[in-house]
């Protein structure tokens, strides 16, 4: 069943994972050098969806991060686990619309609350500058169908007063109805906030040989391979 939650509530988490992303970002010994001057600019968007049988009524069980599968017919990063995004298209108009465009394309979801931008970072080949942001899927349409509303309403969430949004109903995953394009996307699967901010739930791997970075590796429900 859908969750709900106040918008300050929405405002604190969103707050709390971006404190963690910048924190993560600056705390590393690896200070990112692309591998060219202009390196392309890509977008994720990494969605809130309301899990579908939480443990408790508390925000890091009742809601959970979508990861996607890609598809095993791709040519680069086949089966890996990503979020819906993809590279900046000639006809978006901003980093923002790309990400919200190809999860429209990905999956088919366009009720999505953005929350915000997180820091950017490079892919493994530092070759991309990929920018996340971070959203909730809703049952209420916050804009209309068209991007540009999109990026009116990330505008404007900053500036609601405190509670005057009233709550926010999540989908979960079932009722998100998505329709996945299967060139790009194999399957989609969830993971609960609380398993993805457990220190035990994890384990660090070298990221790249030579370069002293580990990052986080989280497995998903059937074993998955999520890094972070």
């Amino acid at each position: 069943m859908s969750s709900s939650l106040t918008t300050q509530a929405l405002r604190r988490m969103a707050a709390t994972i971006e404190q963690r992303s910048i924190t993560a970002a600056t705390g590393s010994a690896l200070k990112w050098k692309y591998a060219v001057p202009e390196p392309k600019q890509a977008a994720v968007l990494a969605m809130l969806v309301a899990t579908t049988s939480p443990t408790s009524h508390h925000a890091m069980d009742t809601l959970s991060v979508l990861f996607t599968v890609r598809s095993r017919m791709l040519r680069k990063h086949a089966g890996e686990v990503s979020f819906p995004g993809g590279a900046l298209d000639a006809t978006d108009s901003s980093i923002l619309a790309a990400a919200l465009r190809e999860t429209r394309e990905e999956i088919g979801v366009e009720s999505v609350l953005v929350l915000g931008a997180l820091p950017t970072l490079p892919d493994r080949s530092l070759r991309i500058k990929v920018s996340p942001f971070l959203g909730v899927a809703c049952w209420r349409p916050y804009c209309g169908g068209d991007v540009d509303s999109v990026e009116e309403e990330v505008r404007h969430w900053g500036s609601i007063p405190e509670g005057q949004m009233g709550s926010v109903r999540v989908k979960t995953v079932e009722e998100l109805g998505m329709t996945m394009n299967r060139d790009e996307v194999d399957s989609c699967f969830s993971v609960t906030l609380r398993d993805l901010l457990d220190p035990k739930k994890r384990r660090m791997q070298d990221f790249r040989d030579g370069t002293g970075l580990k990052i986080p590796v989280w497995n998903g429900p059937n074993n998955e391979q999520i890094w972070g």
